[in-house]
């Protein structure tokens, strides 16, 4: 995409950015010989032949007003020049050694500090350290005779939270009477750092003044970072007609993986993904990577193409993590669906090994559901028992409850209530008697592959004539607050042992923050003040709390775009994986 760009790189020896390799400092032993015994004739005459020698070569801006040094400062002004400054202090230092109040001329003084500083610079750009290369770089003017030096000061002041420094400097440069192709590839470094408003600036600057600079040559870069910016949602204008077409036809007759991807983002960015499908199956066979794949199978599902977008999905998902969880998603919500619908054994079976690989949560409890809306609870339990040890939310624990007192296991149920009392309402009707039963809807010994999920529990609202009581001996009763399994990862799942340790824990649970009131409050039980000290539930449940500003839920939750794709926004558990009858 990039090959007239890279060609003028390469014509200027840099093509790695700050990582090049530093420029052979110039011998101006004889220039400032000749400047310092004021014969300007001959020092005129020494500059044209240094910039013969090296294009882009400026003079020193203190040629003629630094103290000049002795012309016994000459052997150290060669060790300068050849850039051996280890072994330039140890000449100093044995000098002053020899001549008790030596010191050396400040021109040669004020040289040997700005060189260490820049190869600090230099070398913090090149290690990628901006942080420290932008504190090296506060004390240096780097001045437009340097453009290796200038361009890594730039940068680091971009990448360390300074654009607007680093723009000044840019400025500078191609202000700068310095040949064309020096002030493009200013151009170019500045696409690479600063914002797009501030490259227009640069841009609209580079062509004020007598001699405005060319930029046909980096047509095709500016509207790529143009188009970049768009997907970043940065303030800048949209590409024209002829902007957008001109980036499809670089893509196009580059072939290369990553220009075709390009413009499948940018036209996800700009929702059109009718387009983007296009351009992501283009990319995926030029050697897309799984990043490309994840992106065709959102668009697909942008477009109602369910079934591929799975299917893709999964067989990129042991390949990037955003795939895998696209394929649970997509799963589980057709695990989950109410009514019940048949899954196809393959699928079931998909979804049953990238679980358990993942060691995914919400997978698990998805298949903990399917099985338990088919009256398998023998077959849900050991779904739930994951659910609970990799992500235990309330509609996993809800299910283990529920499939631990369908199959005879009520004390085991009544544990679990208790471990979870104070954090899920749910969970706790497991444990009191209510007059609408159980709602269990499935008669036992029975299974079928398409019932409905049955309710849970009713219990009275508070203050209601008929307060729910608890089972006796099953509320409230001391457990370890821990929770007790651990599950690994692997198609064996095999349990890891844990011991309970501590003090003997206490029979109600304490408050627990952003948790609503628990189901017996109004029967006159209370919890532990929480461990801020908190006594009352939280007016808002933690799961409808809105989202912490700043962060990319944020974006998400207010329908905002995503650099990676139009994102599906995660439905909250107790909608989703819990059956639709809810307490009241």
């Amino acid at each position: 995409m990039r090959r007239s760009c890279l060609a003028l790189l390469l014509a200027l020896g840099v093509t790695g950015g700050l990582g090049t390799a530093p420029a052979v400092a110039q011998d101006e032993t004889a220039l400032r010989y000749f400047a310092g015994q004021g014969r300007r004739d001959r020092a005129e005459a020494e500059i044209r032949r240094l910039q013969a020698l090296h294009p882009g070569w400026q003079p020193p801006a203190d040629l003629w007003t630094a103290r000049p040094s002795g012309p016994d400062e000459a052997p150290l002004w060669r060790l300068f020049a050849a850039d051996r400054l280890d072994d330039l202090a140890v000449a100093i230092a044995e000098r002053q050694r020899r001549e008790p109040g030596w010191q050396p001329s400040g021109d040669l003084a004020g040289k040997i500090a700005r060189k260490r500083l820049r190869g600090a610079v230099l070398q913090a750009a090149a290690e990628g350290r901006w942080q420290d290369a932008g504190r090296a770089a506060a004390g240096i003017d780097p001045g437009s005779s340097d453009l290796e030096l200038a361009w890594a000061v730039a940068e680091a002041r971009a990448r360390s939270g300074a654009p607007a420094e680093a723009a000044a400097v840019y400025r500078m440069l191609l202000a700068a009477d310095s040949p064309a192709e020096s002030r493009r590839t200013t151009v170019l470094k500045s696409l690479a750092v600063l914002p797009m408003k501030l490259v227009d600036e640069l841009l609209a600057a580079s062509q004020a003044g007598p001699a405005p600079l060319d930029l046909a040559a980096l047509r095709t870069d500016i509207v790529r970072a143009r188009a970049g910016a768009l997907m970043r949602e940065e303030e800048t204008r949209d590409l024209t007609p002829a902007e957008a077409a001109l980036l499809r036809d670089e893509a196009l007759r580059s072939g290369q993986g990553g220009d075709l991807a390009f413009v499948a983002w940018y036209e996800v960015s700009r929702q059109n993904h009718a387009e983007a499908v296009t351009w992501f199956r283009r990319a995926l066979a030029a050697g897309g990577d799984p990043l490309v794949a994840h992106g065709l199978a959102q668009s697909l599902l942008q477009l109602g193409h369910r079934e591929e977008a799975r299917d893709l999905a999964f067989a990129w998902s042991d390949r990037l993590a955003h795939n895998a969880i696209l394929f649970v998603d997509l799963m589980a919500e057709d695990l989950t669906m109410v009514p019940a619908v048949p899954i196809a054994a393959g699928r079931l079976d998909q979804m049953a090994r990238l679980t358990l690989r993942t060691a995914s949560g919400e997978g698990a409890q998805a298949l903990g559901w399917y099985a338990w809306n088919a009256c398998d609870a023998a077959a849900a339990l050991p779904w739930f028992e994951r659910a609970v040890a990799w992500h235990p939310r309330e509609g996993a624990v809800l299910g283990l409850g529920l499939a631990l007192q369908r199959l005879g296991r009520r004390k085991d149920a009544a544990e679990l209530a208790n471990r979870y009392d104070g954090l899920f309402p749910r969970v706790v009707t497991l444990v009191m008697r209510t007059a609408g039963g159980s709602g269990d809807t499935c008669a036992p010994g029975t299974r079928t592959t398409a019932s409905l999920r049955p309710g849970v529990p009713v219990v009275p609202r508070p203050g209601s004539a008929e307060v729910a009581a608890f089972v006796k001996g099953e509320y409230p009763v001391p457990v370890d607050p821990e929770n007790p399994m651990r599950v690994e990862a692997g198609a064996a799942g095999r349990r890891l042992a844990l011991k309970p340790s501590g003090p003997p824990a206490p029979r109600t649970a304490r408050r627990v923050g952003g948790v609503g009131s628990m189901p017996y409050e109004g029967a006159g039980l209370a919890l532990q003040p929480g461990w801020t000290g908190q006594e009352t539930p939280a007016t808002v449940a933690a799961d409808q709390a809105p989202p912490v500003p700043g962060t990319r839920w944020e974006v998400m939750a207010r329908g905002g775009r995503t650099t990676l794709s139009t994102a599906r926004r995660q439905q909250a558990d107790g909608s989703r994986f819990v059956p639709s009858t809810t307490p009241r």
